[in-house]
């Protein structure tokens, strides 16, 4: 609680060797492994080990290996689809899980995957869980979390005055935040600046000290994109520095990934004649492979010269456009010369589910209904409805039919 990680990793190893109890010796080798991983030490590889052979295949035990090996492929490995596979099985735990911190803990880092890959309606889905099961335990710093992550699929999405509002929910909270959910908090103002068009607001919001306390990845987060701005703003000299402050910084996934986009930005602002160079385009197809693909939304809309340097391979070029697609960022692929829908239907942004909650809510059927339709809780349903008069713009449920209506013709 006092944040030091000696301390608390010899006190997790002291716990693991002096117990006769198996629960206690698990607990204890998660918290070795969680200070590991927060302190980007590659010992976390070997506690990962141990934990599983201390895992007694009770589901809390099953859900925290899952979200152990999910966590060491998402940013250790730098390997965002195999992390998904490796956590969405625990979905199934999930209620079958009594202790709310491990269940929070496992919703936090999945919403995160989803984030990266850039399927926002299903991370804003599982950020909902997240905040009502941290709601429900009164863990005020779970919620925080889960609201950092809710605004950055907003912006994600460009519902920037959705993200606004988060973010002022955020600040607006009683409960002091820790110095992690401060510079998180800062880091999504600085990306809705930068989403908005703003990118020399964006870096200076980045300017200035990083609290005590905050971890590696998130410091390191922080310096790489710094210098993503200051390399779309041309700014190289200071960009190369942040750039190489940001890799001794942290060596996780998220930083790295930030770091080689800030460099490819630098590689096309010094061929200034030149539609795209080796490097951009290595670099966008090493990114899109990574499944860091919420970085290169950013990056593409900072400095959307980028996005060219996809279109000379049909199957990058394919993947760039869906990607842009996803993030509404239609012109920026257009101005590419990426082949984009002409015209997006105001549905178009709603997730499988929503639509097929959309379609009952067009024909007039409650939340009871729908709910009792579709196999899902009436809450989630509330949930589904929300989320589809926030993107439709609409108030009512007669409004949604109507544009339903509308669209059919």
């Amino acid at each position: 609680m006092r944040r030091d990680d000696a301390a608390a990793r010899e006190n997790a190893q002291r716990a693991a060797a002096l117990t006769n109890a198996p629960h206690v010796r698990a607990d204890a080798r998660w918290l070795e492994f969680v200070n590991a991983y927060e302190t980007e030490d590659e010992g976390a590889r070997e506690i990962l080990e141990l934990l599983r052979g201390e895992c007694d295949g009770s589901p809390e035990q099953a859900l925290r290996l899952r979200n152990a090996t999910g966590c060491v492929a998402l940013e250790m490995d730098g390997d965002v689809r195999q992390s998904l596979r490796l956590m969405e099985p625990g979905l199934a735990l999930l209620d079958r899980v009594s202790n709310p911190l491990a269940r929070t803990s496992f919703l936090n880092f999945m919403s995160t995957a989803y984030l990266y890959l850039c399927d926002y309606d299903r991370c804003l889905e599982v950020v909902d869980r997240h905040i009502s099961d941290a709601r429900a335990s009164g863990l005020d710093f779970a919620t925080d979390h889960a609201l950092v992550i809710r605004a950055s699929a907003l912006i994600g999405q460009r519902r920037l005055g959705s993200a606004q509002r988060t973010l002022q929910e955020l600040q607006s909270r009683s409960v002091r935040p820790s110095p992690h959910v401060v510079i998180e908090a800062r880091m999504q103002a600085s990306r809705l600046r930068a989403a908005a068009g703003d990118v020399e607001r964006a870096e200076i919001l980045l300017r200035g000290s990083i609290p005590e306390g905050v971890s590696k990845a998130s410091h390191g987060e922080v310096i790489a994109s710094r210098a993503l701005y200051l390399s779309a703003m041309g700014d190289l000299p200071a960009a190369r520095l942040a750039i190489r402050e940001a890799a001794e910084t942290s060596r996780y996934a998220k930083t790295r990934d930030l770091n080689e986009l800030a460099d490819a930005i630098a590689s096309l602002q010094e061929a200034s004649d030149a539609p795209f160079t080796a490097r951009s385009s290595e670099v966008i197809v090493r990114t899109i492979q990574a499944g860091q693909l919420d970085s290169l939304v950013l990056a593409c809309r900072v400095y959307p010269r980028l996005a060219k340097s996809a279109v000379m391979d049909e199957t990058v070029a394919r993947e760039l456009t869906n990607i842009l697609a996803s993030s509404n960022d239609v012109d920026i692929g257009r101005s590419a010369g990426l082949t984009m829908p002409r015209e997006l239907r105001r549905t178009a942004g709603l997730s499988k589910r929503e639509l097929e909650v959309y379609e009952l809510v067009a024909q007039g059927r409650s939340n009871r209904e729908i709910a009792k339709a579709l196999f899902i809780s009436e809450s989630t349903t509330k949930v589904h409805v929300r989320h589809i008069f926030e993107k439709l713009k609409v108030r009512t449920r007669a409004e949604a039919a109507a544009m339903a209506i509308r669209d059919e013709r």
